[in-house]
Parts: C-alpha cells; structure tokens; sequence
C-alpha cells in the first residue's frame, strides 16, 4: 500500500501531467497570496485573495477525486471542468465544517493562554484542542470520500464515518498526515520568489497526491463505507 501510492503520481503520463498541473495551480495561489499580503491592509488586497481561491479549488478538486478513486482504478487525469471545481467546492465545503471545531478549540486555548487564566482551564484547554483537532483530522479524509463519491450530504452523515477504527486506515492516515504537515512546515519556511518555491511546489503537489491515494487505499482496506 505504502509503496504503490508513492509511485502513484508517477506511475502513467496521466498523473505525471496531472502532478505537474498541480505544481503550477500551487504556485499560482502562493504568488497570488503574496500580492494580497503586499497590499494589505489595501481593500484591493481581497481581489488576488479571492482569485488565488480559483486554483486552491481546482486542486482541492483533483485531490478529492484521488482520495474518492477506487483502489484499483488507473491513475486519475486532471480535468479542467465544472465537475471538477464542483468536487473542489466539496472538498472545501467538507473540509471547512470538519475542521471549525478545531479552529474553535485552538482558538479557545489561544485566549486562555493570552489572558493568563490558570488552574483547571489552563490545564484542559489545550488537551481538548489537541483531541478535537485529532478527532477532526481523522475523520475528515473518510467524509471528503463520501462526499467525492456520493454528494456533499453524503460527507455530513454519520453513518459515514464507520469502519475507520482499523490498522490499515489507521496507518495510512498517520503516513499521510507526517508527509502533509512536513511539507506544510517547508512551505511556511521558504520564500514564495526563489527557485526553491519552484522545487518546493513539486514536492508540495506530489505529497498530497501521495497522501490521498494513501488515505483512499486505508478507507478501502478498512470496514469503512460511504453512506
């Protein structure tokens, strides 16, 4: 499972093209984003914020395709269509939903840490914002795929949720989440103008394919099931 999705992304033309499309939609939205952080807090700073939405959709869109793909399909071709961004919007929709808990837990933890509260609080603060942001992040790849296969409402139900708590999904999960948060840390670390953006963005696009084919083949060699 491990070795098949690293060599997922480069395995037909289709994927290699469609990893290199990735690289350059991933550029595009760090290029765009750098003119809005130049132009803040300029108002025109939301029109290259917005636009850089359009690329970060589209490959959104790509990945949860991956992630929704059967285990033994070929490999999946980028497409510019609606359907595409439709699957985007999901993966956006699904993805901001899943993840607003944690934002409020981690926010909650931030302003008891700021206002200098103590006792109990300080202590269960950042332990509740550390489970709600675990139990999110688990759950989120199995709902992104339901929603990929079966609709958006598909990802919002409960019964779609089931099956995660085994070792094949489980270990794939937590491959794929080192390998996303290492490549998220690079990227905070490197300027967005130099040529090793450029190297960067590759590496960017390959990991989260890599990672969405992993956790996909976990879903499926696990009890889990979309409803």
């Amino acid at each position: 499972m491990l070795a098949e999705s690293f060599r997922y992304p480069l395995r037909a033309r289709t994927a290699r093209d469609a990893v290199a499309v990735c690289t350059g939609l991933v550029l595009v939205a760090l290029l765009l984003l750098r003119a809005a952080r130049a132009l803040w807090p300029d108002p025109f700073a939301l029109v290259p914020a917005l636009l850089a939405l359009v690329p970060t959709v589209l490959f959104a869109g790509y990945l949860g395709r991956v992630l929704a793909a059967e285990p033994r399909s070929s490999a999946t071709a980028f497409s510019w269509s609606a359907a595409n961004l439709r699957t985007g919007a999901r993966v956006v929709a699904v993805a901001a939903v899943y993840l607003l808990p944690a934002v409020l837990a981690l926010a909650l933890t931030a302003f008891v840490l700021l206002s200098g509260g103590g006792g109990m609080l300080l202590t269960l603060a950042p332990t509740l914002a550390l489970l709600v942001t675990v139990v999110a992040l688990y759950t989120l790849p199995a709902a992104v795929a339901a929603a990929g296969r079966n609709g958006l409402r598909s990802g919002f139900r409960r019964a779609s949720l089931g099956g995660l708590a085994s070792g094949s999904y489980f270990f794939a999960w937590t491959v794929a989440t080192s390998l996303v948060v290492s490549v998220w840390s690079l990227l905070t670390a490197v300027a967005t103008a130099t040529p090793a953006a450029i190297l960067l963005a590759i590496v960017f696009a390959y990991a989260h394919v890599v990672a969405a084919r992993l956790v996909g083949e976990g879903l499926d060699r696990s009890r889990w099931q979309p409803a």
